[in-house]
């Protein structure tokens, strides 16, 4: 009897010591450990496009009458043809930036093919692959992309990369190049403007 009443006493004993430890923390558990923030990723981003005087590396041709669209124009370097021209509502740089233009202007995303007739390497400043609007104003494209290829490729099938260009950046190639550009110009209906490749006869671009 002695023994279970000895028992009793450490149980009671033990179940005290709880009570205690617990009223003088409060009842309190420990707090959970807070996790790091993390930023969330850009879904929007408002770019302007860049704007640059007419290329100053060599001089807009005098052209009376510009090419149309899909007719080949040809200087001593270059064969250039504007396969075509689509208004854009929106653009997703990368896949990871929404852009849309501002009031006034419109997005034109531009396929173009170029042949080099120099028969070596060549090398165009993005500065020289321009828009020059009825106003005057030149305009190197805001974003663009191209690929050196042997065989027809479709120009709008290119990704567009989030980086915007740089007008001092070159393009290098020495055949064909299929390219996509971006312009952001005024908005007009319909939106006319002639493009340029550098020291090519200008070509006449409509979009409706």
């Amino acid at each position: 009897m002695k023994s279970k009443f000895i028992s009793y006493k450490v149980i009671a004993a033990g179940i005290a010591c709880i009570l205690l430890i617990l009223a003088c923390n409060g009842g309190a558990t420990p707090a959970p450990v807070s996790q790091p923030t993390v930023a969330a990723a850009p879904t929007e981003a408002q770019l302007e496009a860049t704007s640059t005087p007419e290329p100053t590396a060599t001089e807009v041709p005098a052209t009376p009458t510009p090419a149309p669209v899909g007719v080949p124009v040809k200087s001593a370097s270059y064969e250039v043809t504007v396969i075509g021209a689509n208004k854009l509502e929106r653009l997703y740089p990368g896949g990871t930036l929404l852009y849309t233009a501002k009031a006034g202007k419109i997005i034109v995303d531009v396929g173009v093919k170029v042949t080099n007739l120099t028969g070596s390497s060549a090398s165009v400043k993005w500065g020289n692959v321009y828009v020059v609007e009825n106003n005057g104003d030149a305009w190197y494209p805001s974003w663009g992309s191209y690929k050196e290829s042997g065989k027809k490729i479709d120009p709008f099938s290119l990704g567009i990369s989030d980086k915007t260009t740089n007008k001092d950046d070159l393009i290098t190639f020495s055949g064909d190049i299929y390219l996509r550009l971006i312009f952001v110009v005024t908005d007009n209906a319909p939106t006319t403007f002639v493009f340029g490749f550098e020291d090519s006869p200008l070509i006449e671009v409509t979009v409706k």
